[in-house]
Order: structure tokens, then sequence, then C-alpha cells
């Protein structure tokens, strides 16, 4: 039987049977982290939101959930990061065997009081894509310990399939940058990606080009990534309306303006002192902003440059061989768009890796044997009841939801499913 390595942030995980695994990466600060909520429906628990599981479905365990019907006011989910962080986005992933509706409108609480409703807000009331199974929500740098998903409004309850927690992934912080042209009292292009966003001119955080036609700025990557969003921070001591419109550039030539574009011409509100700008899925190794026109002048406060990874980006780690055997491990790092939920694989690495020995394949059905080991036949027979009794809650909860049925499904009904008093091994 072949072996597959399984290999998980240096950890390595031995099995016998050959299974798909999907690796997620590790700038997501959320995974593993103490999760709370304000209260718990059924099997339901905090933690599966940061379990690395994003199983969109309630019965796969993967699922948090707060009181059932008819719910609560103002239901809540948090995390505990461990330590304050500069959040660039939340990523939930929402459920869809159904009521996929109930996330909607949504809020994200940032901050490091642990009375998480106290927090400061990012942004306003969200809405999901019901048709999609996940949203990402840029926070643009808002820092707290502790990240908070709250409903607004009462009667409401709460489902998580997962949350993630990215924070310091702008790839454009530090790089090399380059402008057209610069003005003779400063303004050099590097001041747009040297982490600090303050939006006055004469505190030397702002870049400025000469009035020119077309004037650009762009910052090299050092090489090609599937860029998520661009955040640009605008000039707010004066003259902010001289960025409207602008354009966004992204591919692989130094030649910037002959790159694909990133949507049309954008506008940003005057009053607004950033924009984030989504461009799914492009691909390059040079970002560039574009004023199109004449006679203008662009003036950038800061720019920040957020990959795919903060949505989904994976890495699958394989290997098979013999016990002792010396093969290659290929490492491929596979890049997946949110809009098309398709993946491609534009890289890979090889390694040297010796087998060891397999580990004993799990006994099942599929073996077609008879398997005498009374306390594993018990252990699975409690999963499959505890698996059943959930089951039943959710058919109960959604027959009380779908019009006011009288269905039993409390202490009258636990006799014929107790799996704490049963005993299996008889």
């Amino acid at each position: 039987m072949a072996t597959r390595l399984l290999l998980t942030f240096g950890v390595v995980f031995l099995v016998g049977r050959t299974v798909s695994t999907e690796v997620v990466s590790d700038d997501n600060v959320a995974l593993g982290k103490p999760a709370f909520q304000t209260s718990t429906w059924g099997p339901g628990e905090p933690s599966r939101a940061v379990d690395g599981r994003t199983s969109p479905r309630m019965d796969a365990g993967s699922c948090t959930h707060t009181a059932g019907h008819p719910g609560e006011d103002n239901p809540t989910w948090w995390v505990d990061l461990g330590q304050s962080y500069a959040v660039d986005s939340v990523v939930i992933f929402n459920r869809m065997d159904s009521w996929s509706e109930r996330l909607n409108p949504f809020n994200i609480l940032i901050g490091d009081s642990d009375q998480v409703s106290t927090n400061p807000q990012c942004g306003g009331d969200h809405q999901i894509d019901l048709a999609k199974p996940f949203i990402s929500v840029s926070c643009q740098g808002m820092r707290g310990r502790f990240v908070a998903v709250r409903l607004p409004g009462s009667s409401r309850i709460l489902t998580l399939c997962e949350v993630r927690v990215f924070a310091g992934g702008n790839v454009a912080l530090g790089k090399p940058a380059f402008q057209t042209s610069t003005y003779v009292d400063g303004g050099a292009a590097n001041r747009a990606v040297d982490g600090r966003s303050i939006t006055n001119f004469h505190s030397r955080t702002c870049t400025h080009t000469k009035q020119e036609d077309n004037p650009a700025w762009w910052v090299d990557l050092g090489q090609p990534y599937v860029i998520e969003s661009v955040v640009i921070v605008n000039r707010q001591d004066c003259c902010s309306e001289r960025l409207n419109p602008f354009n966004i550039l992204i591919g692989d030539s130094d030649q910037v303006s002959t790159n694909p574009q990133c949507g049309g011409d954008h506008q940003i509100g005057l009053t607004q002192p950033s924009i984030s700008v989504s461009c799914p899925g492009m691909r390059g190794r040079y970002v560039a902003v574009r004023l199109p026109g004449s006679s203008r002048i662009l003036t950038l406060c800061e720019v920040r440059v957020f990959t795919v990874n903060a949505a989904g980006e994976h890495q699958t780690l394989t290997i098979s061989c013999s016990a002792g055997q010396t093969m290659k491990l290929v490492t491929s790092r596979e890049v997946c768009n949110d809009d098309s939920e398709t993946c491609d694989s534009p890289s890979s690495l090889e390694v040297e890796y010796t087998c060891a020995a397999e580990a004993p394949a799990r006994r099942g059905l599929e073996d077609h044997e008879v398997d005498s080991n009374k306390e594993r036949l018990a252990e699975e027979a409690r999963g499959l009841l505890q698996l059943l009794r959930g089951k039943q809650d959710e058919n109960a909860l959604r027959r009380r939801e779908f019009g006011g049925h009288d269905v039993a499904r409390d202490s009258e009904s636990t006799e014929e499913y107790d799996v704490d008093d049963a005993d299996f091994t008889k």
C-alpha cells in the first residue's frame, strides 16, 4: 500500500490510505486560537470556526451555531488572537446547506477589549452574496487582539463555518517603487510603501509627481502574485480631488502602462482617506497607479497590495513510496480564483524524503471483514448516534422555523438515543 505524507506547518503525519488533503496557508492568525460566542446550540461550538475546516454543512461538524429558534439579540462570535495585530482582512465562510441568509447583515469588530461589543467596527453592515461560500472583508490595518462577528438586531441566529483573520499581508511594503517624475520640493516614490499612512504631504509621507500627461507610480513586488485588492491612501490636507479618476494596472511587464487594467476609471470620495479596489485573480509582479489625461499631478500617501492568500491560497504536499525508499516530495502551490472556483498551479518544489514504515490501515466496512474489537465498535456506534441526535436537533429546529409545528425533541426523546447511558460493549 502506498504511503501519503501530509505536511502542515512543519508537522508530519503519516497515514495508510490515499486521501486528498488541503493545507491552508499559515498567514491566518486565527487558526486554532481560543474562540467564544454569546450562546451555543447543540454541537455548534465556537472553536469550529477556527479549526481549519471550511465545509459549509452543519452536519459535517465544522460550523458554529448560537442559540436556536427564536434566536437571541445581537448574537456574537469572537476569537482571541493572543496579541494585537494589524488586521488586513477577515474572511468569513457561510453555511450553505440551508439558512445562508441568516448571516445578512453582519458586523466585524476589532480591538483590544475583551468586551468585544465595545471595540471599533470594521466598516458598517456587511452583506454576503448568498450564492458564494465566503466573503473577504478588508479592514485596512485595524489593530486589535480580538476579532468579532456580530449579527445586529433581535431574534437572530449566528452560524459560521470558518473565520480567517489575515494580518501583515501587504506585499508592497518596503518594495522598490518608481514614478514618471518627482516634484522639485520632494515626494519620492518610496514614500507610498514606507508603511506610514499620514495624509498630510508636509509630514513627508506622500509621493508627488510633476504636472504632466498620464502621471504614473508603480511598485516592483519582486515576483508575480495573484492580487486580491489594492488599497490607496489619498492626500487630505489639500488637493484630494487630484486623484480622480485613477487607474490600476497589474502585470509582469516593467513597461507598466502596457499591463492589464484592474477595472476602469476609479473614483475616491474626497472626504474618504483611503479606498480598497478589488482586483480578483489578476496576476503580476508590477502594480501601478496611473492618472489618465493631460496636465495632472499624482500624489499617494500609501499603497498597499494584498494577495489572494488572504482568501484562499492553499498548499498541497504529497508523497507516495514504500517503507525505507527515498522518493521526491513534490510541493505544489495552488492559487484559487474565488469567482470561477477554479485553481491553477503556477509553481512547484521538489525535495527528497525517505518513507517511514506504513501506519496500519484503519479497519472499516470497505475491508469486507468482521471487526471483533468491541471497544472500537462501541466508539463508532456512539459517534453515529451522536451524529443522529445532532441531525434530529437540526430537523426539529427546521420544522419549528418552517411553520411552527409542535415537534417533540426534548427530554422525552432522549431515552431512545441516550448515548451516554448505552453500553455498546455487551
